[in-house]
């Protein structure tokens, strides 16, 4: 009677498990929120994780006027609690941590495949920033 319950148990513990792991909940969305302090327009970019693709895109450019603040809305794309951002005004740049290349133009391609063709073809910095518990993350300069 004891193996029984002991197969039983480990069954259930097993399909549990794998229940856990291949129903996933649905991809939420993640909001960016960029504050820009300057007189400058400041542009940014950013990395995210797209749950349908698992994958991690870069893409950019999304303005933010000056003095002003920018929720950049990302609809269900991720259950990753991290963004990675990088973010350029006339005066200055912001980012180090990780590399990627960028283009003067609007761009979006899969990380670690070839950044799309275009002017000022360069590598800049990213910076990782996770999001708190309502979704968001907050950056600034």
């Amino acid at each position: 009677m004891t193996k029984k319950l002991f197969k039983f148990l480990a069954l259930s513990c097993f399909l549990m498990s794998v229940s856990f792991f291949t129903f996933a909940k649905d991809a939420e969305a993640i909001d960016i929120q960029i504050k820009n302090p300057y007189n400058k327009q400041l542009e940014v970019a950013v990395v995210l994780f797209k749950d349908a693709d698992r994958k991690w895109y870069v893409q950019g450019w999304y303005s933010v006027s000056p003095n002003s603040t920018r929720v950049l809305s990302f609809n269900n794309s991720t259950r990753m609690n991290k963004v990675y951002i990088h973010a350029y005004n006339s005066e200055a740049s912001w980012g180090s941590q990780k590399r990627y290349t960028v283009i003067k133009e609007v761009f979006k391609y899969v990380a670690g495949q070839t950044c799309p063709s275009g002017s000022n073809r360069r590598q800049v910095g990213f910076d990782e920033r996770y999001a708190e518990n309502n979704g968001r993350v907050y950056w600034q300069p």
